[in-house]
């Protein structure tokens, strides 16, 4: 979980204010947090593009707001941690956060469980690999290689006579995924599509297989970018949300 506290010193305020002005602190405190913290994802959201090429709109609503209240005195901007179709965002942001080491994705996960993948292995987009407008593979191609090499998240999509009856099609045509585990000739382990060609068949490459973890620099300024707006931001939103308090009040 990554988060950003807004903590305000208040002693010094506090001692040139008037009554009514003391007891609305609390509450315009929790308020001024909660909409620096809303600046601050604003912001965030903005270098995202800055940061990644064609961000996918997952990518861009990974970030949300935990309000501050009068009994809890701090805000924050986090990362989404859940996620019902696809990995968290939290997972594959951090090594943009942080850089380092990426997190395993879900269709290794479903190539280690069938020992077609090393457990130290990652796969990576070959020279055949589809990949849509955000650089991402394409969850097509992905569902066809996991399925011809029996490792798909749905049994019931590895063999029934409709997925038989487009593999044997394809293969009839010269397209179909295989898995080739240690280097084989020229082929190094990974992913192939086998097509057929004006003079026979050839191979192309589609995921490779490399040892280790692919690697990430620091990509999103997350931190940076939190500490110095929200300490910019704050005394604008004390201040605003102090007149709004002391104006309801005084209007009770």
């Amino acid at each position: 979980m990554f988060k950003v506290q807004v903590i305000p010193d208040m002693k010094g305020m506090m001692a040139t204010m008037h009554r009514i002005e003391r007891e609305q602190v609390p509450y315009a405190t929790a308020l001024a947090l909660t909409r620096t913290a809303k600046f601050v994802e604003g912001e965030i959201r903005k270098e995202i593009p800055r940061a990644f090429s064609a961000p996918t709109r997952f990518t861009l609503n990974s970030l949300w707001t935990k309000r501050a209240t009068k009994q809890r005195l701090v805000a924050e901007v986090r990362i989404k941690d859940e996620s019902l179709k696809a990995k968290a965002p939290i997972e594959w942001l951090s090594p943009q956060i942080y850089g380092g080491s990426r997190g395993t994705k879900r269709f290794e996960e479903r190539l280690r469980r069938v020992g077609v993948l090393g457990p130290n292995q990652y796969a990576v987009p070959g020279q055949a690999a589809k990949l849509d407008a955000y650089g991402n593979m394409s969850r097509g191609q992905l569902v066809t290689i996991l399925s011809d090499v029996q490792a798909h998240w749905d049994p019931a999509q590895n063999s029934t006579r409709v997925s038989r009856a487009k593999r044997s099609a394809r293969r009839k045509r010269g397209g179909i995924y295989f898995a080739v585990g240690v280097r084989r000739g020229g082929l190094r382990p990974g992913v192939y599509e086998r097509i057929r060609t004006g003079f026979g068949s050839a191979v192309r490459p589609v995921l490779i297989f490399v040892d280790g973890a692919p690697r990430y620099r620091k990509r999103l300024r997350f931190f940076e970018i939190a500490e110095s707006h929200g300490r910019m931001r704050f005394p604008i939103e004390f201040a605003r949300a102090m007149r709004e308090a002391v104006r309801t009040a005084i209007a009770k």
